[in-house]
């Protein structure tokens, strides 16, 4: 019993090229428009790269460090106004709008330059964010490139407390 075999036509194989001018465009409209999407990408800000407490000691012990910290003082949040938050800043309670020239006041007085001056923004959790980012905004405008969040320690279920 001999098999035979059958003979096969090779066919040029052809292929619709709509499917890939779609992705293609799709693609394109991705990557334009992912830029916009995500304005706080673009916010230069040194954040913690562990997610643990830093062992990490400043390189020069003569650099002074400006706190900024943010909490809730109870009253009813009042975003134009700046109400409803106490703002201290290295440890001197001040009003929220005279952030801006307690920053000038410091940037007068420090003798090396202002980039090596880390600036840390600490906000409670229950803060709202509009504070955060006009205290972002305030040290930036002064000059202010080295700003850093301070670390969360996660536990091990994941939620995160804040050390103080």
């Amino acid at each position: 019993m001999a098999r035979r075999r059958k003979a096969f036509k090779l066919d040029e194989a052809e292929g619709d090229m709509t499917p890939m001018i779609d992705v293609v465009f799709l693609l394109l409209i991705f990557f334009i428009l992912m830029p916009f999407k995500s304005p706080e990408a673009r916010i230069q800000a040194h954040l913690p790269k562990t997610s643990g407490p830093s062992s990490a000691q400043p390189e020069e012990e003569d650099i002074d460090k400006i706190d900024i910290k943010i909490k809730r003082n109870g009253k009813p949040i009042e975003p134009y106004s700046f109400g409803g938050v106490d703002i201290k800043i290295n440890g001197k309670k001040i009003d929220f709008m005279a952030l801006r020239g307690h920053l000038a006041s410091f940037k007068a007085t420090i003798k090396v330059d202002i980039k090596k001056i880390p600036v840390e923004l600490n906000a409670e959790e229950d803060v709202p964010f509009v504070f955060v980012m006009n205290a972002l905004d305030a040290a930036k405008l002064e000059g202010f490139t080295f700003i850093k969040f301070p670390e969360v320690p996660v536990l091990s279920w994941g939620k995160k407390t804040r050390k103080n």
